[in-house]
C-alpha cells in the first residue's frame, strides 16, 4: 500500500501557507498497487499504479479539456517527480528522445505484445526520463523510466495506439487509431470456449464453427487462418485481414458482426487451419486447430458468383500429361478480386482480374489455382479448365531465368529500387516465347508499385 500526494502549485486564492498545507493534505491518496494479470499467456501490469487520474474527465482519453490544442490522445496520471514507470507488457523499444527533448515532448515508445486483442500495440510513455536503448527488449513490469520534474504538474501521459506516432502523440484533431490504455490493463477475463471443430480433429470442406456463447455478448468476431497464430494477419483497428501471415496464407474474418455463436464456411481441403473467436465484451478465445480432408483434383473448376472475403485453392490435374493447356474465362471485380495460377512447383504463372479470357500452356501434369476476393463488390466469377498438351520447348527454367534477369535490370533502372522488392513479378508465357510479365498475387504493395510504374504489361523484347 502506498500513499502519495499531488503537490500542486500554491493557487493564488490560497495565499496563507496554512491553508495551502491543509489543501495539499486533502489531496493525498492511498492507492493499492495493481498486481500483474496474465491473459492469453501474456503478463500485463499497470504502467504506474500509484498514478492519480484528475477529477471528472480532465485530461482523460479523448477529451478536449487539457492544456494542449485538440483531442487528448492519452490519459494523464499524476504522481511525484521521479516516480517509476514500468512497461505494461513485453515489447521492443522503438523510440526514446528523453535525453534531448523538452519535458513536454519527451517520450519512450514501446512496441508491445500484450496478447489477444492487443498482440501488437504501441505504448507511448510521455514526460519521462529513460536510459533504454532503441531496439532493446523489455518485459512486463520492467522499468521504462522515471517521471520528469514539472513541479506540481509531474505526470505520465500514457497513450496507446495500433501504430507508432513520433509526432502528434499528445494531441491531434482526430483520434485515429488511439485508444484508452485502461482497455489493456483492465481487459476482460471472459472468453468464448471453442466447441467444434474439435481441437486437432478433421473435418469436411463445409466446416461448422461453434463456440459457447458468453454472458452479455451481442456480437462475435471469428478469425480463421492457416497461420498457427491466426491473429498475425488480422488488423485489430480495421477489423479486417489485411496482411499475409508467416505461413503465406491470409486470414479470413466475418465481414459483418455475428449475432449467433456459430457459422458454417466452405474451407479449402488439404490444410490445417487455426481459429479464434472474440465477443464484443470479451477477449479472444484460445486457438483451435483442425484439418480439412485431402485436396480434390479434377480438370475444371468454377467459382460461380462468389462471396466477399473468399480464399479458395484448388488443384487441377491430368495424370501422365507432359503439359497442360489452361483456359481461364469469366469476370471479377477488376484490381480487387483475383485468380492466380501456379505450376506444380508452386511458381506463380500469372494473376487475372476483371474481364478474363486467357489461355496458358504449362509444363507438367498439374496446376494449382488460388481465388481471392475482398470485402466489397462481387461479380459472376471465373472458370478454369485444363486439357492435355505436348510439352512446350519455349517454357524452360533457363528461359524463365533469363527473363527474370532481364527484368531485374530493366525494373531497377526504371524505378531505381532493388529487384528483391519485386520478386513476385514473374514471366508469363502466352503463345510461343515468353512475351509478358505479370503480377501473380494481389499483395497491396505489389499493386501499388505496379501502378506507379505506369504500365500494365511489359514488352519482353529484351529477353530475345
Amino acid at each position: 500500500m502506498t500513499t502519495i500526494c499531488n503537490r500542486g502549485r500554491q493557487p493564488s486564492t490560497l495565499r496563507s501557507p496554512l491553508k495551502w498545507l491543509v489543501a495539499t493534505a486533502m489531496a493525498c491518496l492511498t492507492v493499492l498497487p495493481t498486481s500483474a494479470a496474465t491473459v492469453w499467456d501474456r503478463t500485463i501490469v499497470h504502467p504506474m499504479p500509484t498514478g492519480r487520474v484528475l477529477a471528472g474527465d480532465r485530461c482523460h482519453f479523448a477529451t478536449r479539456n487539457c492544456a494542449g490544442t485538440g483531442i487528448h490522445l492519452g490519459v494523464d496520471l499524476m504522481a511525484a517527480a521521479d516516480t517509476r514507470v514500468v512497461s505494461m507488457c513485453e515489447g521492443v523499444v522503438r523510440h526514446n528522445n528523453t535525453r534531448t527533448a523538452s519535458i513536454w515532448n519527451s517520450k519512450v515508445i514501446v512496441e508491445h505484445n500484450c496478447g489477444g486483442s492487443f498482440r501488437k500495440v504501441f505504448g507511448h510513455y510521455g514526460h519521462v526520463s529513460s536510459t533504454l536503448a532503441v531496439g532493446s527488449t523489455i518485459a512486463a513490469g520492467d522499468l521504462v523510466g522515471n517521471l520528469k520534474d514539472d513541479g506540481g504538474n509531474s505526470h505520465l501521459h500514457m497513450g496507446v495506439s495500433y501504430s507508432q506516432h513520433t509526432t502528434e502523440w499528445g494531441y491531434a484533431s482526430l483520434i485515429s487509431d488511439w485508444f484508452d490504455f485502461h482497455r489493456v490493463v483492465n481487459r476482460p477475463a471472459l472468453r468464448p470456449t471453442l466447441v467444434t471443430p474439435q481441437q486437432g480433429g478433421s473435418s469436411g470442406t463445409a466446416v461448422s464453427f461453434v463456440w459457447n456463447p458468453t454472458a452479455g455478448t451481442s456480437s462475435y468476431r471469428l478469425v480463421v487462418s492457416r497461420d498457427p497464430n491466426p491473429l498475425r494477419s488480422f488488423n485489430g483497428f480495421t477489423l479486417a485481414c489485411t496482411d499475409v501471415g508467416s505461413e503465406g496464407a491470409p486470414c479470413w474474418t466475418n465481414p459483418s458482426s455475428l449475432s449467433s455463436s456459430n457459422l458454417t464456411r466452405q474451407m479449402t481441403p488439404g490444410y490445417t487451419y487455426y481459429w479464434v473467436v472474440r465477443g464484443d465484451n470479451t477477449d479472444w478465445s484460445e486457438i483451435g486447430s483442425f484439418t480439412v480432408g485431402t485436396v480434390a483434383t479434377g480438370t475444371n473448376w468454377s467459382s460461380g458468383t462468389y462471396r466477399n472475403n473468399e480464399f479458395v485453392e484448388r488443384e487441377l490435374s491430368i495424370p501422365g500429361a507432359a503439359a497442360l493447356d489452361v483456359t481461364i474465362s469469366g469476370r471479377t471485380e477488376a484490381n480487387y478480386d483475383f485468380l492466380t495460377l501456379f505450376d506444380i512447383a508452386g511458381r506463380s504463372l500469372g494473376t487475372y482480374s476483371g474481364v478474363i479470357n486467357a489461355a496458358v500452356r504449362v509444363s507438367g501434369s498439374s496446376v494449382k489455382l488460388r481465388f481471392t476476393s475482398d470485402s466489397s463488390v462481387v461479380d459472376s466469377g471465373v472458370s478454369v479448365s485444363i486439357a492435355s498438351a505436348a510439352a512446350s520447348p519455349a517454357q524452360t527454367t533457363d528461359e524463365f531465368a533469363r527473363c527474370h534477369a532481364k527484368f531485374a535490370q530493366y525494373f531497377g533502372q526504371r524505378i531505381g529500387s532493388s529487384y528483391a522488392c519485386y520478386g513476385n513479378f514473374v514471366c508469363q508465357q502466352t503463345s510461343g516465347p515468353v512475351t509478358m510479365l505479370a503480377v501473380p498475387s494481389p499483395n497491396n504493395s505489389n499493386l501499388l508499385y505496379y501502378y506507379w510504374g505506369g504500365w500494365s504489361t511489359l514488352d519482353m523484347q529484351a529477353c530475345n
